[in-house]
């Protein structure tokens, strides 16, 4: 993020990380890793970047690019987009980001709903950042499945696709954020747990 003074914007990038310097984030999973002590694991602790938690964030984040996106399309060819609806928006979205870049890079793309204030939140390279979430979902995936078979030598992507026959777990509870609020007004990390949708 970035607090641009002179056009009293704040710009965000989505995806920084990943773009620019995924090795902190590989180093960030390693380290609490290796910082985490305990000898009685009562509760499984989730240090890793990509967790289920952060790639629902991200199928988030890609949702809103192209919501975004379709109205800043639609703002600057003069068209009332007012009652248009989320899916009729992230369909024009994903038609612009999926396109050709030239299209979304001439775009003036803002943020909705991320600060109280009133100024503008600007969306920094909203096309590279676009197709990053759609990196960090497939790498997300195919990282849990090889890990898998690696662990169960004798199963074959054919058992693995019966096993995501369920509604995959959409909500996600940081156990531990709630507790440090509750206990010093924290919002430390220190656990996920699941709850199914």
């Amino acid at each position: 993020m970035n607090n641009n003074l002179s056009h009293n914007e704040l710009e965000v990038m989505p995806a920084f990380w990943w773009m620019y310097n995924m090795y902190a984030l590989a180093r960030n999973s390693w380290k609490y890793r290796k910082r985490d002590n305990g000898k009685n694991r009562l509760q499984h602790i989730e240090f890793d970047t990509y967790a289920p938690d952060s790639m629902e964030e991200v199928i988030l984040g890609r949702k809103l690019l192209e919501v975004w996106t379709a109205k800043a399309w639609y703002r600057r060819e003069g068209v009332d987009f007012s009652a248009m609806d989320n899916k009729e928006l992230r369909a024009k979205g994903r038609e612009l980001l999926e396109g050709e870049r030239s299209r979304v890079d001439s775009l003036d793309v803002f943020g909705e709903n991320m600060e109280k204030g009133r100024r503008n939140v600007r969306i920094l390279k909203v096309y590279d950042a676009y197709r990053s979430y759609g990196e960090m979902l497939l790498y997300y995936g195919m990282r849990n499945v090889m890990n898998y078979l690696k662990a169960h030598p004798g199963t074959d992507f054919v058992a693995i696709s019966g096993m995501f026959k369920d509604r995959r777990m959409r909500e996600w509870e940081n156990l531990g954020e709630a507790h440090c609020r509750h206990q010093v007004g924290s919002s430390r990390f220190l656990g996920r747990r699941a709850s199914q949708v």
